[in-house]
């Protein structure tokens, strides 16, 4: 059986979901609500979460499936706009 795609992944497991980033101490994780746009997961972050994925931009998004953790996509965040950091 092949993975999901990002879409049904998405349709499956909902839009709330967690981000994890990398920082200078170690991980953080952040809750959101994702959109999907194309190929593209688009959410509201934080000042922490921005500021991570500026400096490392590799990051997890998992979601839920009921006690269980589902891995939605292992990727490299971008700030929009080419932004370098967090406002």
């Amino acid at each position: 059986m092949s993975a999901p795609t990002l879409a049904e992944a998405v349709a499956q497991y909902g839009r709330d979901a967690n981000l994890l980033t990398i920082a200078y101490d170690g991980p953080h994780a952040s809750f959101m609500s994702v959109d999907l746009t194309g190929s593209v997961i688009a959410c509201a972050i934080g000042k922490s979460a921005a500021r991570n994925t500026a400096s490392k931009p590799t990051c997890r998004c998992s979601g839920r499936q009921g006690s269980r953790a589902v891995m939605l996509s292992s990727s490299t965040a971008q700030l929009p706009n080419g932004a370098s950091r967090a406002a």
